[in-house]
């Protein structure tokens, strides 16, 4: 039981810190040591469950070759984790301290990959139909890891651990929209000010 706490726990947390690396470049929120910090904590955390769990592994290795092909690795705190995150995979594998799951792994990269060109779409279609829309929320790897929970290659739990990941990843960039991150020191944040219909108010 603590083993699954620790494993959703940490999905979250890496689906939070990845965005976070994402919004601090593409927006330009705070000073980019703070990117270099959550990318840090990134390659510690994957990097222990690719060693050490074999379903993290390919789901993990997955999400980062999906970003490589899409070209969704446009910085330097992402071309960190994927150059670490790989490297330790191939030193492990090599070493014979693990054993890459290849079917799960091509499989996975194919539906996360189908995930990011899916979203662009989404993201470039200004009025979009619900179908569309649906593509925001990246179903693809779920039901890839579904799929490979049912076949007997990964435990069900994973696939609640991947939501997870992907819960925090879009928590986070609600979050952004609606506040502003400033300041260097303290990292506090401010409300966006809006203009509100006083009609409705008494």
């Amino acid at each position: 039981m603590i083993y699954e706490l620790f494993l959703l726990g940490s999905y979250f947390s890496l689906g939070a810190l990845t965005k976070i690396v994402d919004q601090v470049f593409d927006a330009k929120l705070v000073r980019h040591a703070y990117a270099y910090l959550a990318a840090a904590c990134i390659i510690f955390l994957a990097g222990y469950w690719i060693a050490t769990d074999t379903y993290s592994q390919p789901i993990l290795l997955a999400i980062v070759f999906a970003m490589l092909i899409s070209g969704k690795v446009d910085n330097m705190a992402f071309w960190s984790i994927a150059i670490s995150l790989i490297t330790v995979a191939i030193l492990l594998a090599v070493l014979g301290i693990i054993e890459i799951q290849w079917f799960s792994l091509w499989f996975l990269i194919l539906t996360a990959v189908i995930d990011e060109f899916a979203n662009d779409l989404a993201d470039s279609r200004k009025r979009s139909s619900k179908a569309i829309k649906f593509f925001y929320y990246r179903p693809f790897m779920k039901i890839g890891v579904l799929m490979l929970a049912v076949w007997g290659y990964l435990s069900i739990v994973y696939l609640a651990a991947f939501v997870l990941f992907d819960m925090a990843y879009v928590i986070i960039g609600k979050v952004q929209k609606h506040y502003h991150i400033e300041g260097i020191r303290g990292l506090y944040i401010k409300p966006i000010k809006r203009d509100y219909d006083h009609r409705h108010k008494l």
